[in-house]
């Protein structure tokens, strides 16, 4: 997924920023939903970025969830309620490349999968919207815990970090 969404953005000027992840990391759903839904996001923040500014991707997590952050620098949303853009068929902005199906799907898949889909404007600058998803217990080596502290929220180095708008 970075690879794509990585030529993706130079194709399109934007320079993508990616955290790295911990390999151990496992998530609870359907992949080719939770896939899907984190491409569209991606996809939109790119589409959405101007020429020579920045969309980024990072993972935070804790015992029990996985927050992945997709963040751009689109300008913020259009005038309205951010939920609307949730909505089928939704399309508050000049490009109207695309069906208008792509957060709708985020949505449904993320809910799907016992997670939500959060967004965050930052007028004049841009957006971040949040894919939190369930996180799979890491498996036990020998009665041994898993490396790290469950109980620690922490962020994978590299990556944006926006639990709060």
């Amino acid at each position: 997924m970075e690879i794509e969404a990585r030529l993706q953005a130079e194709m399109r000027g934007v320079n993508f920023i990616s955290g790295a992840v911990e390999h151990a990391l496992t998530l609870d759903g359907d992949r080719q939903l939770l896939l899907s839904a984190l491409s569209n996001l991606l996809q939109n923040a790119i589409k959405f970025t101007p020429k020579g500014r920045s969309v980024s991707l990072g993972v935070q997590v804790s015992e029990k969830r996985v927050h992945f952050h997709v963040e751009d620098e689109c300008g913020g949303l259009p005038p309205g309620k951010p939920e609307e853009l949730f909505g089928r068929f939704t399309q508050k902005d000049s490009n109207r490349s695309g069906l208008g199906l792509g957060l709708s799907i985020c949505l449904k898949a993320a809910r799907a999968n016992g997670g939500a889909l959060h967004v965050c404007d930052r007028p004049g600058k841009g957006c971040v919207f949040t894919l939190e998803l369930p996180r799979k217990a890491a498996p036990l080596e020998d009665g041994e815990p898993p490396s790290g502290s469950p109980l620690d929220l922490h962020l994978v180095p590299g990556g944006p970090l926006r639990a709060a708008c």
